[in-house]
């Protein structure tokens, strides 16, 4: 109950930011139909997603000032009913100089992902989180198709006490406010920055490429992780070519990794039809787990559509990950 009105509380007050501002309020919705091996079938909402993003006046010329605010809803019962996570909270400030971001917000060192084009499982073995929060970012204006990357963290922790782990939905822990899919726990520690992010991408003539770097410090055993990754995309036509990789180096022993991922899809009028591929080599196992994608959408619309894809996972990738095979019936609307 005590959700509920929460959540009614929050999609009251946007009316009046609304007002005062120069605001766009913006939502997903999808529904899932599950049918997992060793599972009974499950019928879910899998996003509710409400934000508002806009801009606000300010008084020197040249200079834009803007926020954006985005929520993740549950729903799964009246009793549970309520905001399950706040996926942004952030401020800019935007000019002839680039952009300077505050808050929680999109990772600079996830726009690598070209071939993540899927749902569910699309990036079931990512290393690097889609959002990092306590951040401060710059991105540089664009460069004849360049543009330049940089960021930190830093969470104001105790500079001696241990914190717990925390993990969101898709299993990425949060290290220092960034998401990294890890098995050590949170801590804090003396560095005043926990992560620090450089990256660089670039667009021409169909063609995307973006290659990133992410420093990590844990400070549960003083251990530095280092994550390199690269990504392209190509566009012709109706077709879509993609390819990432994604290298990590940790201190700590038997605890490196790297994930190759690679995707297409191709489109006939409201119809595209997609495949993806993707592999975790760990130091820690002898045999790589594997993943394969297949799967079919049609557009209902601009802001609509249906879609049934399909996992299969080799018998490493079960066994030590627990992954299991899937069929995913859903329906996406967003506005």
């Amino acid at each position: 109950m005590k959700k509920s009105i929460i959540a009614l509380a929050v999609a009251g007050a946007l009316t009046a930011p609304l007002a005062q501002a120069d605001a766009t309020l913006y939502g997903v919705a999808q529904f899932r139909l599950i049918d997992q091996d060793e599972k009974s079938l499950n019928a879910q909402m899998a996003k509710t997603r409400l934000g508002v993003k806009g801009t606000v006046d300010n008084d020197i010329e040249g200079l834009t000032t803007g926020f954006q605010f985005e929520w993740e809803f549950t729903g799964a019962n009246g009793d549970d009913a309520g905001i399950s996570e706040v996926r942004k909270s952030l401020v800019y400030m935007k000019g002839d100089f680039g952009q300077v971001t505050f808050g929680k917000q999109n990772n600079p060192a996830a726009a690598f992902k070209k071939a993540d084009i899927m749902g569910r499982h699309s990036a079931q073995y990512a290393i690097i989180g889609d959002r990092i929060s306590n951040a401060i970012t710059y991105a540089s204006p664009d460069l004849s198709g360049l543009q330049l990357h940089a960021g930190f963290t830093a969470d104001g922790a105790d500079e001696d006490a241990k914190a717990a782990s925390a993990s969101d939905p898709s299993t990425t822990q949060t290290i220092g406010g960034v998401g990294v899919v890890t098995t050590t726990p949170a801590t804090t520690g003396s560095e005043d920055a926990d992560a620090y992010i450089l990256g660089a991408t670039y667009g021409i003539a169909g063609l995307d490429l973006a290659l990133t770097y992410q420093a990590s410090n844990n400070k549960a055993d003083n251990t530095d992780t280092d994550t390199t990754s690269f990504g392209v995309g190509y566009t012709m036509g109706d077709l879509y070519l993609a390819a990432s990789y994604s290298d990590e180096s940790a201190d700590a022993a038997n605890s490196d990794r790297d994930v190759t991922q690679l995707a297409a899809s191709y489109g006939i009028g409201k119809t595209t039809i997609y495949a993806q591929y993707e592999i975790l080599d760990k130091e820690s196992q002898d045999d790589k787990n594997r993943k394969t994608g297949l799967g079919v959408s049609y557009a209902l619309g601009s802001s609509a559509s249906v879609a049934l894809e399909t996992f299969q996972f080799n018998d490493d990738a079960e066994d030590q990950e627990g992954s299991a095979d899937a069929t995913i019936l859903q329906y996406t609307l967003s506005f």
